[in-house]
C-alpha cells in the first residue's frame, strides 16, 4: 500500500479557486475598512484639562467575522491576528501596513492567480531570510510585541526597525515557515480534494523550495521567468521531485516484496484491551472527542442532553480495521528501517541532502546506492514520519556527526512511534498536536521572548502533524481530505475527529476488522 507515492500526478494541473478567494478577500477588505472608519470608539477615561474636557478612547474589538475571513484566507499564518490587531489599535501606520498587504494580494491574484501569489510569498520570505533583508510585508505579530515594538517598527526606514540581527534571523526564518504553512493550507482549502492537492501541500510543508516550484508548475500555465537562472532552478527542482517520486514507488514495491517473503518483522501493538478506561485505537480516540464536542455544543447552546446521547461515542469499544493494520505496519517498518539506516551511515560522514540537490551529478551517483542508503530517500521518508523540523534535526545530526543532536532526534522518533503504538497512525497526528497544546496560563505569565518561542514551537509541531497526516493517511482522493486537513491546521482538533470518524466507520464495517462493535 502506497503511503506517499503518487504515480499519477506528474503533469497534472492543479486548479485553485482564485475567484472564490477574491470574493472572500473583497469581503474582508470591506469589513476591515468599515470597522476602522465607522466603528464607535469606546471611552475609557475623561478628565478636565486646561485645554478643555478631554476623552481617552480606544477602538472596539474587531468583528468576529473579520477573524473568520482572515482564517479562511490566510490561515496557518499570523495575518488573521495582524488584521484584527490593526483594526483594534487604530494606528494609521499599522493599518496602512495591512492595507498594503491586502492590496498587493488582490492585484497578484487577479492578474496571475492564487498559485502565483502563494509562490511569491514563499520566494520573497526565503530571499529575505537568506540575505538578512526583511521585507516591509513582515507582520508585526511574527513575534510577541507591545506598543513600544509597534512604534519602533513603523517609526524608521532601515532594517534596524525589525530588531537586532538575531531577531531578524529568527523572524525571517519563522516567516518563511509560516508562508509555506499558509500555502499548504491554501492548496487544501482552494483546490479540489485529491492526490495532487495532498502531494503539493505535503511537499510545501517539508521542502519549501521544491514545494514552491511544484505549486507554480501545477497551478500556473505559461510560466514566465525573470531570467535563465530562475528557469534552470525551476527545472532542477522538478527533476529532484521526479527523483523522489521514483524512490517512493521503489520503496512501495520493495515493501510489498518484503511482505510477500515474510521479511517485515515489526511488533504490532495489542489494540483490543478490555480496560474501559484505556483508549487504544484511533476509533475510540475520534469517537471520544466527537462525543465531548457534542456535549460542549449542547452546553454552549444552553441545551440539555441525555448521557445516552453521547454514550456511544465516549464508551466506544476498541476496533481496528484492516486498512489501519496495514498502514500501522508500514509506519513501524519505516521507523525501523530509518533508524537502522541512520546508524549504518553514522560513520560514513554523509553530506547534507541539500548538497545533493545542488548537483545533478551527485544525485545520479546517489541513485546508484541501495534504497535505504540513499540520502534523498532517507530524508524524504523521515519527513513523512517526523515532519520538517524534526527531520531536519535528524539529517543535520547525521551530516555533522553531532551525537547529542542525534540522541535528541531519536528521542523525537521514539516519542512519535510510541504515540502511534498507543493510538494508531490515523489519530497520531491529532494526539501529537494535543500533547503539545499551548498552556495559556503559562504563556500569559511568560516574557515576550518566551511567548514567541512557545508559539513558534507549537506551530512547528502542528506543521509536522499535518505533514505526517498528508503522507500517511490512505484517503487522498476522498472529499473528506479538505475538511479534515483544514481542521488539523487549527484552531481545534475536535472538529478533525468529526471529519474523520464517519470515513473510518465505513472501513470498520469491512472484513478484516479486529475487535467487536458495541
Amino acid at each position: 500500500m502506497s503511503t506517499t507515492a503518487d504515480p499519477g500526478a506528474n503533469g497534472a494541473t492543479l486548479t485553485l479557486d482564485s475567484q472564490g478567494f477574491l470574493e472572500k478577500l473583497v469581503e474582508l477588505r470591506t469589513l476591515f475598512d468599515d470597522h476602522i472608519v465607522n466603528a464607535e470608539r469606546i471611552v475609557v477615561d475623561e478628565k478636565d484639562t486646561p485645554q478643555g474636557h478631554m476623552l481617552s478612547t480606544i477602538m472596539p474589538p474587531a468583528p468576529e467575522r473579520l477573524l473568520d475571513l482572515g482564517e479562511d484566507l490566510f490561515g496557518a499564518s499570523c495575518w488573521p491576528v495582524e488584521l484584527c490587531s490593526a483594526a483594534e489599535t487604530g494606528d494609521t501606520a499599522f493599518i496602512d501596513h495591512c492595507r498594503a498587504f491586502l492590496t498587493h494580494c488582490e492585484y497578484v491574484v487577479r492578474r496571475h492567480g492564487l498559485g502565483r501569489w502563494l509562490y511569491e510569498r514563499m520566494d520573497q520570505a526565503r530571499t529575505a531570510f537568506a540575505t538578512d533583508r526583511p521585507v516591509d510585508e513582515l507582520p508585526l505579530h511574527i513575534r510577541a510585541v507591545d506598543n513600544k515594538g509597534l512604534a519602533k517598527r513603523f517609526g524608521g526606514r532601515d532594517k534596524r526597525r525589525f530588531g537586532t540581527k538575531r531577531q531578524r534571523y529568527g523572524d525571517s526564518f519563522e516567516y518563511y515557515r509560516m508562508m509555506r504553512s499558509m500555502a499548504a493550507r491554501a492548496v487544501i482549502r482552494w483546490a479540489e480534494p485529491g492526490m495532487l492537492a495532498a502531494r503539493i501541500a505535503y511537499t510545501l510543508l517539508t521542502d519549501g523550495t521544491i514545494g514552491g516550484e511544484l505549486l507554480l508548475h501545477s497551478s500556473t500555465p505559461n510560466i514566465k521567468f525573470h531570467n535563465e537562472a530562475q528557469r534552470r532552478a525551476h527545472e532542477d527542482a522538478l527533476d529532484i521531485l521526479h527523483t523522489i517520486e521514483g524512490l517512493r514507488l521503489q520503496a512501495d514495491a520493495e515493501y510489498e516484496q518484503a511482505l510477500a517473503r515474510g521479511d517485515v518483522h515489526v511488533t504490532m501493538p495489542e489494540r483490543t484491551s478490555d480496560d474501559e478506561d484505556l483508549m487504544c485505537t484511533s476509533y475510540q480516540y475520534f469517537a471520544y472527542h466527537v462525543g465531548i464536542g457534542q456535549a460542549l455544543a449542547h452546553a454552549r447552546a444552553g441545551e440539555a442532553w441525555e448521557d445516552e446521547d453521547i454514550a456511544r461515542y465516549v464508551q466506544a469499544k476498541p476496533r481496528v480495521c484492516a486498512l489501519e493494520q496495514r498502514i500501522d505496519k508500514r509506519f513501524l517498518y519505516d521507523v525501523q528501517q530509518l533508524r537502522r539506516a541512520v546508524e549504518e551511515l553514522w560513520n560514513d560522514k554523509p553530506v547534507f541532502v541539500e548538497t545533493l540537490f545542488e548537483s545533478p551529478q551527485a544525485r545520479r551517483e546517489e541513485m546508484d546506492k541501495p534504497l535505504w542508503r540513499n540520502l534523498i530517500y532517507i530524508s524524504d521518508v523521515a519527513g513523512s514520519l517526523l515532519g520538517a523540523m524534526m527531520r531536519n534535526q535528524l539529517m543535520g545530526a547525521l551530516a555533522t556527526h553531532d551525537e547529542e543532536l542525534l540522541r535528541t532526534s531519536f528521542k523525537s522518533l521514539d516519542s512519535i512511534c510510541a504515540m502511534m503504538r498507543d493510538i494508531g497512525t490515523l489519530a497520531m497526528p491529532m494526539l501529537l498536536i494535543d500533547e503539545h497544546e499551548i498552556d495559556y496560563d503559562r504563556l500569559h505569565e511568560s516574557s515576550r521572548q518566551e511567548q514567541t518561542q512557545m508559539l513558534r514551537h507549537y506551530c512547528s509541531i502542528r506543521d509536522a502533524a499535518v505533514a505526517i497526516w498528508l503522507a500517511r493517511m490512505p484517503w487522498k482522493e476522498d472529499p473528506m481530505l479538505r475538511e479534515a486537513t483544514l481542521e488539523l491546521f487549527g484552531p481545534s482538533t475536535l472538529a478533525f475527529s468529526r471529519a474523520v470518524l464517519p470515513r473510518l466507520e465505513q472501513e470498520l464495517a469491512l472484513p478484516g476488522t479486529i475487535g467487536e462493535a458495541c
